[in-house]
């Protein structure tokens, strides 16, 4: 008859353990989401310092359709996260439609500030879609486990909003790449 109670109080102890390691490894998750969203704005800011640098060497048409996009890059609501992700959408649009002819690049590139100011273009786009994808990944493994049948019992994401994705155009024209 002893032996059952030790069953029970180890049964009992087993499962509140497995309920505070998943509570656990949700906390980890939505950390790591953090900071990969903090790194991911750190480099969607970059991105749109790059460009509007740009717009000051660009033609004054280009450079007055990088500086806008650039601008709206930098001034957004950060709560608005579709507002965002359309501002991104617009910034690449606008990087696509001014620097998508290779003959304008290569005009661009004999002057070396603007050579310099391309390359970091170039490899702030390929950390800015490291990123994202670090960011997407986090977020689609913190819904995995926020969709198990236990964390939703016992509400073991408290009142932590779901996570979201920024899905956005990242991709620079193919003069650049």
């Amino acid at each position: 008859m002893r032996v059952v109670h030790y069953v029970e109080i180890f049964a009992v102890l087993g499962f509140l353990w497995h309920l505070s390691h998943q509570a656990g490894r949700l906390d980890r998750l939505h950390h790591r989401i953090d900071v990969a969203r903090a790194a991911l704005d750190g480099h969607l800011a970059r991105r749109a310092a790059i460009v509007a640098d740009l717009a000051n060497v660009a033609d004054p048409a280009s450079g007055l359709l990088l500086r806008e996009a650039a601008i709206a890059a930098r001034s957004f609501d950060p709560t608005d996260v579709m507002a965002r992700i359309q501002v991104e959408n617009t910034l690449t649009a606008a990087i696509r439609d001014t620097l998508e002819d290779p003959d304008d690049v290569a005009a661009l590139s004999e002057d070396p500030v603007t050579a310099e100011l391309l390359r970091e273009l170039k490899d702030s786009s390929a950390r800015l879609e490291l990123s994202r994808r670090f960011h997407a990944d986090a977020v689609q493994a913190c819904r995995h486990l926020r969709q198990q049948r236990l964390v939703r019992l016992f509400h073991l994401a408290g009142h932590a909003d779901a996570p979201e994705t920024m899905d956005f155009d990242d991709q620079l024209p193919a003069s650049l790449r």
